[in-house]
């Protein structure tokens, strides 16, 4: 088992298939501070800021917080990643790749 909260952020993660940036941007944090957690530059994460992570990653905050209880699995924290990704999507739908005229023009 991981002995720091930096330690078992990255695990979890990784088990992801997330980068920090996108760890981030899916919890609503800076996408720095992912980073400097794993680095153990933020030594006192506060209880939001585990909460967003954990939320995201599909694990308990007391495990990712002190190493307690079940680590998540992989399915969890997959799952978990999908719907942040489906509510992030849901809530800032991305522009159309192709410009309207280029459409209208196509159609015609």
């Amino acid at each position: 088992m991981s002995s720091t909260v930096g330690s078992r952020l990255r695990e979890v993660r990784t088990l992801a298939g997330l980068t920090g940036r996108e760890l981030g941007r899916l919890s609503g944090r800076p996408e720095t501070q992912c980073a400097l957690i794993e680095a153990r530059e933020q030594r006192v994460v506060r209880p939001v800021i585990l909460d967003a992570f954990a939320s995201v990653l599909g694990c308990s905050v007391s495990w990712l917080a002190c190493g307690e209880g079940e680590p998540p699995t992989k399915e969890t924290v997959e799952a978990a990643v999908a719907r942040a990704r489906a509510q992030r999507d849901a809530a800032d739908p991305r522009p159309s790749s192709t410009p309207p005229s280029s459409a209208a023009s196509k159609a015609a």
